[in-house]
């Protein structure tokens, strides 16, 4: 029998199998010594049916058996308790060629962790983000968490319009040069422009954009690419110009803190302003710790893909991508992600004499699903080691921390899912 074992890429290797007959005689020989005892055939006493007669009977199960053995059992000796490879996930039979008493050749795909240089790492920098939770972020979190008792007042005098305004305004379309009204232009009074209820298309996103910062009274002048009208008229795109004239504008302010109003807004488990407050600032923390470690991570990843790249099996990707309705590139990048993070975890473990970290204990929310509840905590502990493994590849990275806006979007903040077919 002859075998090989071929790198195809630092991250997947072929073995390829050759047996003569003669190879596989012995194993010929034990199965249908198996079967004697278990077939039953009229005309012949229990164990006396001839090696022939059950060939043909059980020519198809031999012929699975044998071979699907002899592959695992090299694969087994060659691959698995060998050092030379740090294989991950299962091995694919990509070939396998066998008739009963003849020769057999297969093939087998099989997947090993990338070796990670963490030297390389040193010569990259990280930007990481970093927040503070300032009075204006808890301004903003609190009327979040206070949007059903917030009271409307209307802006007065030489108060500047701020972002989440409610405007009223006159909106007429003007000729780009002379700035006269266009006749048969876009011409509306008391338009009413809500960013909680945009009217996303154009000239109204870009005017209700313009007015930040102006007051009562004032006239602005908006210009837009008119793309927006042209693509329904087959017109050329071109610049269009607007005037708006701010009439009226409210805002939703907070009440006043009292007793009645913290009870309302907490479902009466908090009792004053002081209680309310800390415990905004509380979760507001941890909000932006959690999306700072998100994007840490999100980083980090972007990073090692970019430093590490390796071929995949076609047909891995392939029946993966059919499976999870995704594009093939996006399994790979998924799988080159978890590959790597395996990777690192066992030099981390290396690193820590071989022990394994405390598996967290973590409970799903839906005690009377069984299926949900597993699929819950492998994805939780998934997660959890990609945070244990990023902040040890963080180590290796020179650091520059940048600032993040106040306004932080979670919505924006990138997704740290893994995808594991195995």
């Amino acid at each position: 029998m002859d075998t090989e074992v071929t790198r195809k890429d630092i991250s997947f290797h072929v073995l390829r199998i050759s047996a003569e007959s003669e190879d596989l005689e012995d194993d010929v020989k034990r199965e249908v010594r198996r079967l004697k005892h278990k077939t039953q055939l009229d005309g012949f006493r229990p164990g006396r049916v001839p090696a022939h007669l059950l060939k043909r009977i059980y020519k198809n199960e031999l012929t699975e058996k044998i071979s699907r053995g002899l592959v695992s059992e090299v694969f087994k000796d060659l691959v698995e308790d060998s050092d030379m490879y740090d294989v991950t996930g299962p091995p694919w039979t990509t070939r396998l060629e066998y008739e009963l008493d003849g020769p057999l050749e297969a093939e087998v795909t099989f997947n090993v962790l990338p070796r990670i240089d963490y030297d390389v790492l040193k010569k990259y920098t990280l930007k990481l983000p970093t927040t503070q939770v300032t009075e204006a972020v808890v301004q903003d979190a609190l009327q979040e968490l206070a949007q059903d008792v917030m009271e409307t007042r209307f802006i007065e005098g030489d108060e500047s319009i701020k972002r989440g305004d409610r405007i009223f305004c006159d909106l007429q379309e003007v000729d780009i040069v002379t700035k006269v009204v266009l006749i048969g232009g876009l011409s509306e009074k008391e338009v009413l422009l809500d960013p909680e209820d945009p009217m996303e298309e154009e000239p109204y996103a870009s005017v209700l954009e313009a007015c930040i910062g102006h007051c009562l009274g004032d006239t602005v002048f908006v210009s837009t690419d008119s793309e927006w009208v042209s693509l329904e008229l087959d017109l050329p795109a071109s610049e269009r110009l607007f005037r708006t004239t701010i009439q009226r504008a409210e805002r939703d302010v907070l009440p006043e803190l009292t007793t009645d109003v913290v009870r309302e807004v907490t479902d009466g488990v908090l009792n004053t302003e002081e209680q309310l407050l800390k415990f905004v600032r509380r979760k507001t923390k941890e909000s932006f710790q959690s999306m700072e470690k998100a994007f840490a991570i999100h980083e980090i990843r972007l990073r090692m893909l970019e430093l590490f790249r390796f071929e995949l099996p076609s047909n891995l990707l392939k029946s993966i991508s059919a499976a999870a309705e995704m594009d093939e590139a996006d399994v790979a990048e998924h799988l080159r992600w978890a590959m790597i993070l395996e990777a690192a975890d066992k030099d981390l473990m290396a690193q820590n004499d071989g022990v394994q970290p405390k598996p967290p204990d973590i409970k799903s929310p839906y005690p009377s699903r069984e299926d949900f509840d597993e699929e819950a905590v492998n994805e939780a502990q998934a997660l959890i080691q990609q945070e244990r493994v990023a902040k040890y590849l963080q180590q290796f990275f020179t650091v520059r921390e940048v600032a993040l806006s106040d306004k932080i979007n979670p919505d924006k903040a990138p997704s740290n899912r893994i995808l594991r077919p195995w």
